[in-house]
């Protein structure tokens, strides 16, 4: 969103069928997902990988547990547009972070 300092600056869209996916278990439990590759800094202009973004931008004495992405076309009034996702270490992937990811490829 225009408003915020933080935005996605490239992510790709994954779903459980294409080849790029980077988990596996019974297609009924499997998600389509994001996988956030940088983030820009709205203010200055500058982009950073996410692994990057998430050590700079966190206290240095614990990761973080939570990332919070707000997403740009909401249409439902009782949706804030704002969706929270536990990081764990099945989120890491090549330096990159995966988050779910409904049917909608905007992130």
């Amino acid at each position: 969103p225009a408003d915020s300092k933080w935005s996605v600056d490239k992510v790709t869209f994954v779903r459980p069928t294409d080849d790029a996916y980077p988990y596996t278990g019974p297609s009924s439990l499997l998600k389509p997902i994001h996988i956030i590759q940088s983030i820009k800094n709205n203010d200055t202009g500058t982009t950073m990988t996410t692994r990057q973004f998430l050590m700079e931008s966190h206290n240095r004495s614990h990761a973080p547990q939570y990332l919070g992405v707000k997403r740009i076309e909401e249409d439902d009034v009782d949706d804030d547009g704002f969706q929270l996702h536990v990081l764990g270490q099945s989120n890491f992937i090549s330096g990159n972070v995966a988050v779910m990811a409904d049917e909608s490829q905007n992130c």
